[in-house]
């Protein structure tokens, strides 16, 4: 029996093209980071080396660094100067740091060539997972393509976004988003949601099956992904216990009866997860800086399902198509999946927890459905004549998009990447210094930690505490000499060793002797910052009106 199911899983392996579905992703995916190395900037500024979203992307590298650096396990937060001890656990990032730390390869470059090995993984994984529930091999197949390369059509209309209404326009460029992740071509742009998505196929492998059973590795797998999940990325955690959850009452809508076995001892399964996570994150929680920094997930920032037309496309009528066969069919697996679609689209819709986060678990169920309306599609014009036009107006539909994202990522490295060449400058000379505390322009302060030892009161959008007021408060103190005193507090209670000025500065030349004692340190880009050394406010020189 061991030997046939051996031969039987040894048959159905993936056709040796099936490798060029990770192959092509990776390879577009790392364009705008080669387009970044590529790229000449104008006159005072650089271009940051980084694929995608440097706001966030600096902070995976602040992470990242902090293992070759301090050899630690538990990050602390660079991007407040609030004492504090270090209590993020960010498994993926500690991988990479241990990387860095064994190679000598810089963050920046393990975290982008991350991207091919998990691209591979993710679809090693995708097509045994989809074993039992796609049996039919071109349908499996057609629904790994449609995971890899398709997508919906907001990147041909949004184009057009400015003739609109500015109300609908403006929505329409939002929430339609290309790095929201509304196509798993899209998302992977992230290698943090790559790990993310493939530990939730782990996770939802037994979740999803239709038997009145669980088995011990079953269970077991899901434990560990749900474990692993938690010290990854706490979303998808999420998603994998949400589904679970639709999943029992999609049994009760759709069978009428809840298959209390499987459900039992995937419960258990969960309440062995969630102690360790629990007790984690009780410990987590008792350092003010982490308990600040994690109130991120509450908000009002959804994906709404209005716009599925559009980001959805042709793989969703597809899908439609497909659900309707299952349907038709009794497809065992026709609940798990509607519990699946239906368990995301709740929370990438929430208007309490920010659903934008959760809106790249989508497109994978979409598509498995998909497919099985794209192949009966195909096999009902396979006799006439006008099968290969309707092939290709398939695959014109269905396909542009990874090539119209590939294409809006790199044309965002030209304007999310560029800063002014001052700040690059100002970077390499902190670097140089001891560590410490640091007042700096918040886009600076966003930048610094991810390069240098030095920890910033204001910096990242998310990781800083109350980061809005904090940014508002450096453009007063920075700016206008009657903000002396409050300037003089910041510095002392936030023990800040260095501070830079942007150049809008009016702070008087008399300021550095009320400020703090020592020598201001100047460099050849003293023009455009002031930089503090040892609690010293530098002010611009008043004849300098070069900005940058």
């Amino acid at each position: 029996m061991q030997s046939r199911a051996a031969s039987s899983s040894q048959c159905d392996r993936p056709a040796g093209w099936f490798w060029l579905l990770p192959a092509g992703v990776s390879l577009l995916r790392l364009l705008p980071y080669l387009w970044s190395l590529a790229v000449v900037p104008p006159a005072h500024g650089r271009i940051l080396h980084l694929g995608y979203i440097p706001k966030d992307f600096l902070a995976y590298l602040a992470f990242i660094r902090q293992v070759p650096a301090d050899h630690t396990l538990f990050f602390y937060n660079p991007f407040t100067t609030e004492a504090q001890s270090g209590r993020f656990l960010l498994l993926f990032h500690w991988v990479l740091g241990v990387v860095c730390l064994l190679t000598g390869a810089s963050p920046a470059l393990v975290l982008e060539l991350s991207r091919v090995p998990l691209t591979f993984l993710f679809f090693w994984v995708l097509w045994r997972f989809l074993r039992p529930i796609v049996r039919d091999r071109r349908t499996r197949s057609w629904a790994c393509v449609l995971i890899a390369f398709s997508g919906g059509l907001e990147g041909v209309v949004k184009p057009f976004a400015a003739q609109l209404p500015a109300l609908l326009g403006g929505a329409l460029t939002q929430d339609t988003w290309h790095l929201y992740g509304w196509s798993t071509f899209a998302a992977f742009f992230n290698p943090l949601w790559i790990v993310g998505l493939t530990l939730s196929l782990v996770a939802l492998a037994p979740v999803l099956n239709p038997e009145d059973s669980a088995s011990r590795a079953g269970c077991l797998s899901f434990a560990v992904a749900l474990v692993l999940l938690y010290g990854i990325h706490a979303y998808s955690v999420m998603v994998v216990v949400a589904v679970w959850l639709c999943t029992l009452l999609t049994e009760w809508l759709v069978y009428d009866q809840i298959h209390l076995r499987k459900h039992a001892a995937l419960g258990a399964a969960l309440l062995a997860a969630l102690i360790p996570c629990a007790g984690l994150a009780w410990w987590q929680m008792q350092d003010p800086v982490y308990r600040s920094s994690s109130n991120g997930i509450l908000g009002e920032q959804a994906a709404s399902v209005f716009w599925y037309p559009l980001t959805l496309g042709v793989v969703g009528i597809l899908a439609l198509r497909g659900g309707r066969r299952w349907a038709a069919a009794r497809h065992p697996y026709r609940g798990s999946l509607l519990a699946w679609i239906g368990a995301v689209v709740l929370l990438h819709s929430s208007p309490v927890l920010n659903g934008y986060h959760f809106v790249f678990h989508l497109h994978i169920p979409v598509s498995i459905v998909a497919a099985s309306g794209l192949v009966a599609t195909l096999d009902a014009y396979a006799p006439r004549s006008q099968h290969r036009l309707w092939t290709m107006l398939l695959v014109a539909l269905l396909f542009p998009s990874c090539l119209l994202v590939t294409a809006e990522s790199v044309t965002d490295i030209a304007r999310r990447n560029l800063v002014p060449a001052a700040y690059v400058e100002a970077t390499d000379v902190l670097a140089s210094l001891p560590s410490g505390n640091a007042l700096v322009p918040p886009l600076l302060g966003n930048m610094l930690p991810a390069y240098t030892s030095h920890r910033v009161w204001v910096g990242h959008w998310w990781l800083t505490p109350d980061a809005p007021r904090r940014t508002a408060d450096y453009e007063s103190m920075a700016t206008d000499s009657r903000q002396l005193a409050r300037l003089r507090q910041v510095l002392a209670d936030q023990s800040i060793r260095y501070a830079v000025l942007s150049p809008e500065s009016k702070c008087p030349p008399d300021a550095r002797a009320g400020v703090g004692g020592g020598q201001t340190h100047w460099s050849r880009w003293a023009r455009y910052l002031g930089v503090a050394r040892k609690v010293t406010l530098a002010p611009l020189s008043e004849n300098s009106k070069t900005r940058p």
